[in-house]
């Protein structure tokens, strides 16, 4: 008896029939032109399903059916996800059998017979291919670990291009987890993909693909020298350098403003290293908008975030100017732990004694040789009052004058 599941047609809910699938002709499927591994739905219609009858493949995201192939249609306005049966002699989607499953989707696209008639008339018409940054899983060699998050872990690894030449990369994926953790993390993973796609800034990471197989997807960006934090470690800094660095964050902090976009975590962790040049990576947090608002619960880097933002749990282009005033003392104090001896001192409580603290005006001390201008730039960014800090277009300029 197959398997019922529902899976949701943005405004409505389908039921569907599906099986265990045979692993045999599906992998044709997964290399093919068409392919779009797990990517979430909502971003199938705002960036590839333009017309109604364009169709491409997918796989559920976690949970759903860890086996299951879905042909996804735009029809109406709405993305339908049909979940193509594997029988004994092939692959169905209604009762008519096909030995591939390229042989089921040419029936219905030349005989124009239709998938679903209520209340939309649902036709195959046009395949999408995938764009230029879309990879298989087999382009990309996955080396050494570089670092490692929450989320996940980060490799160096070579990058094979169309044209056959390969370049080195750093490769991003997921650790193993829960279903649903991982459906979560799976959101955010897409999120920071799509996201870096649309950015283009020197002290930004470079966003050089994305690889999607049957099971997985794997963030391809630019291989960086090192972690910020290491450089400040082993080199020696002046503090004219450091201020070069505070003037990088703050344009691409200004960039980010200007597509508003709120990174949420800004942190030396986040910064890497090439050339002379500060990159600011991870958009794992990252929130398209001029506001967002934290929904239910979510883990944040309460060291680096605005007191504001931990009562209420609103974010801002001036939440982010609070976590760049830590960034500054992170790259001063050359890589040290913000609160680390601040928290000796505490009995337990981190968070409230942290707000206490900054409510009766402590705050991160800066080293003895800070030049003025940079402790009045960073008492600003720590203002309580959201609305008294500046903007990073206000700060680049105040930097660029040091």
């Amino acid at each position: 008896m197959p398997k019922i599941i529902i899976t949701q047609n943005f405004s409505k809910m389908k039921k569907v029939l599906i099986s265990k699938y045979q692993n045999s002709t599906i992998d044709s499927v997964y290399n093919s032109p068409y392919f779009y591994g797990n990517l979430p739905s909502h971003e199938l219609i705002r960036d590839f399903l333009k017309e109604d009858g364009d169709f491409l493949f997918r796989r559920p995201i976690v949970g759903e059916e860890p086996s299951c192939l879905y042909l996804s249609v735009l029809a109406g306005g709405v993305v339908h996800h049909f979940a193509i049966e594997a029988v004994k002699n092939g692959y169905s989607i209604e009762s008519a059998i096909y030995p591939t499953v390229t042989k089921l989707i040419n029936h219905y696209r030349s005989k124009k017979k239709p998938l679903m008639r209520d209340p939309n008339v649902v036709l195959l018409k046009r395949a999408i291919r995938k764009p230029h940054w879309l990879f298989q899983i087999s382009d990309i060699h996955i080396g050494n670990k570089l670092g490692e998050g929450y989320f996940g872990f980060v490799h160096q690894g070579l990058q094979k291009l169309p044209n056959g030449d390969e370049r080195k990369v750093a490769i991003k994926f997921l650790k193993n987890k829960t279903d649903k953790t991982l459906n979560a993390d799976n959101e955010s993973f897409s999120n920071e993909c799509r996201l870096l796609r649309r950015l283009n800034h020197e002290n930004l990471i470079r966003f050089q693909g994305l690889a999607v197989g049957a099971f997985d997807m794997k963030l391809i960006v630019e291989l960086c020298d090192s972690d910020l934090k290491s450089y400040l470690k082993n080199d020696p800094v002046t503090m004219s350098v450091c201020v070069n660095m505070f003037v990088q964050v703050a344009s691409a902090m200004e960039y980010l403003a200007y597509k508003k976009i709120i990174h949420r975590d800004l942190a030396l962790r986040n910064c890497l290293w090439k050339n002379n040049t500060v990159k600011i990576a991870d958009f794992g947090l990252a929130r398209e908008g001029e506001f967002y608002e934290m929904k239910g619960k979510e883990t944040i880097p309460v060291r680096w975030t605005a007191p504001d933002v931990i009562l209420h749990k609103k974010y801002s282009e001036k939440s982010d100017v609070w976590s760049f005033g830590v960034l500054m003392w992170e790259i001063l104090v050359k890589g040290e732990y913000p609160y680390e001896e601040e928290e000796k001192q505490w009995s337990g409580h981190f968070l409230t004694n942290l707000l206490k603290t900054l409510r009766n005006g402590n705050r991160l001390n800066l080293p003895n040789n800070t030049p003025e201008d940079i402790r009045e730039i960073a008492a600003r960014c720590w203002n309580l009052a959201e609305c008294k800090r500046p903007t990073f277009s206000e700060l680049r300029k105040d930097l660029e004058m040091i």
